[in-house]
């Protein structure tokens, strides 16, 4: 029986690892989705279209070279939800 019609075990193995790169970015894009979701839903800005960024930043988050960048987005949306929009207001007065 030939073995040029299997794969080796080198194939098999750089298959696998590939598979389970992709799962891990698909797993950290949702992941990213869900905190995303979460902190948008929970604050006080009264953002439109609250699934679509949050569907934006978890598409940015499952890429290698912009998961900095949703990082980032979700480091501002927690600054939002942490900090209601009438803070902002009260800073105004204080210093204004």
């Amino acid at each position: 029986m030939p073995t040029d019609d299997f794969f080796t075990d080198q194939q098999i193995h750089d298959f696998f690892m590939k598979g389970l790169s992709w799962g891990v970015r698909v797993l950290r894009g949702v992941a990213y989705f869900g905190v995303a979701l979460m902190l948008l839903r929970s604050n006080s800005y009264g953002l439109l279209n609250q699934t679509s960024v949050a569907i934006a930043i978890g598409i940015l988050g499952a890429g290698s070279a912009s998961a900095r960048l949703a990082q980032t987005a979700i480091a501002i949306l927690l600054f939002m939800a942490i900090l209601p929009i009438g803070f902002f207001g009260s800073l105004r007065a204080l210093f204004g």
